[in-house]
């Protein structure tokens, strides 16, 4: 391990001392985790030299940069069954010896392992290591959040998670939504990714700003990037299980079958529209009942609301998080081989290298002067090409979520809606 990944890995530990759960903590006594899923193949991390473990590295020290001790991070190691138990185990291995990452959960998986089965473990591994009053951060290795500026703080080389979710707890919120934004090779080339350092980050690697996501692959590009332990997202953590209290009026029920529909909140004078909670309560039981019987018995009872008879209240911060997604470059086509042997997500066979970068090269925007802040309302709206719905008004940006987890709630829980038939100007 580099002697400036030794350095973080000590600085985040000296952090907090230790406790029954965790090593840090927040103001209120609660636990801050950092949760991510790693697909492992002996493949993929063959030597130092690969993209796909320089990636990782790049990803484990950008959260322990944030302040955030490994003894914090729970991981969800998923090792396809063909490579054995032997070398899954020693990669656990030497991520708890080099990171300190105490807590990792080994799944070893064929082609009939399904989204849900990985759900299961990940729902469990929550279940066990966190409370209700924690918080947990959610990625994947080739996700980097970056936090939207609160209460002064500004997401930069001395930003500290747990004072930024401290002050979330003070403004009552208990969810982060965001947005996913590729990050590309300044030639749209799929690049081998070099082992970063303090002065050459990886976002130096890939400064282009893209939507191939979004626009090129059509696909979802919201994610929910934390949230308090009392509520649950799925594996793919686009949106969350909960209502939202500023849907007006909160039944979504009526407007799924055809009545009312929920109006946008509405920003002014920094003040959103009252929120009716009866409502809101209404619909928080009906979802409940509905999630049930979509998730079953098994799968529900790890739900940490599974007594409550309704689903939580979402509080989200009315701003939102830059999810810089760092998945194209050269270990591409090697994670897509192995998906297609354990039954994961892979592009189609149509793909073409050329008509990607004729994409990137005519669309993506140049880095900002601050890499890995988070993009402004303004900024995603000019990166998704969305002008004519959201412009400049950050409502219009929350209209969007909105809109769409509604339409996700009123197709019974089955199936996302495709983001086109959803988000036109896209």
């Amino acid at each position: 391990m580099a002697p400036y990944v030794r350095l973080w890995v000590a600085l985040a530990c000296v952090h907090g001392s230790a406790g029954l759960r965790c090593e840090s903590r927040l103001a209120d006594g609660s636990c801050l985790w950092l949760y991510f899923h790693l697909y492992y193949s002996p493949v993929l991390y063959a030597d130092d030299t690969s993209s796909q473990k320089a990636l990782l590295t790049a990803f484990l020290v950008h959260y322990l940069k944030m302040s955030i001790p490994a003894s914090n991070f729970l991981g969800l190691l998923q090792v396809n069954q063909r490579h054995g138990r032997l070398s899954g185990k020693k990669f656990a291995d030497h991520l708890r010896r080099d990171f300190g990452i105490r807590h990792l959960r080994l799944v070893f998986t064929g082609r009939s392992t399904s989204n849900r089965d990985l759900e299961l473990f990940g729902w469990s591994l929550l279940r066990e290591h966190t409370r209700d009053e924690d918080w947990i951060i959610k990625a994947d290795v080739d996700e980097f959040h970056a936090f939207p500026p609160l209460a002064g703080m500004v997401q930069n080389s001395t930003f500290d998670a747990h004072a930024y979710f401290n002050a979330l707890n003070k403004a009552g919120v208990n969810v982060v939504n965001g947005f996913l934004v590729d990050r590309l090779a300044s030639d749209a080339r799929l690049r081998v990714v070099r082992p970063t350092s303090v002065a050459d980050g990886i976002m130096d690697q890939f400064p282009l700003l893209c939507s191939v996501t979004a626009n090129w692959r059509q696909s979802d590009v919201r994610k929910v990037v934390a949230y308090k332990a009392f509520i649950r997202t799925p594996s793919s953590h686009h949106h969350a299980y909960g209502i939202d209290e500023l849907l007006s009026p909160c039944n979504i029920t009526r407007s799924c079958f055809g009545a009312d529909r929920p109006r946008v909140p509405i920003q002014g004078e920094a003040k959103f529209q009252p929120v009716h909670l009866r409502e809101c309560g209404r619909s928080a039981r009906h979802w409940y009942h509905v999630l049930r019987r979509k998730l079953g018995r098994e799968a529900f009872d790890l739900m940490p609301f599974k007594t409550h008879g309704r689903l939580p209240i979402l509080k989200p911060l009315r701003a939102f998080a830059t999810c810089f997604h760092l998945k194209w470059h050269s270990g591409l086509w090697a994670l897509q081989s192995e998906a297609s042997s354990f039954g994961g997500h892979h592009l189609p066979q149509h793909f073409s290298e050329k008509e990607f970068r004729a994409f990137v090269l005519s669309s993506c925007l140049p880095p900002k002067a601050s890499g890995d802040a988070a993009l402004s309302s303004q900024e995603m709206a000019v990166v998704f090409n969305y002008h004519e719905a959201a412009g400049n008004n950050v409502a219009g940006w929350w209209g969007v979520l909105v809109n769409l987890q509604v339409n996700h709630f009123c197709n019974g829980l089955y199936d996302m809606p495709h983001l086109k038939h959803i988000t036109s100007p896209l």
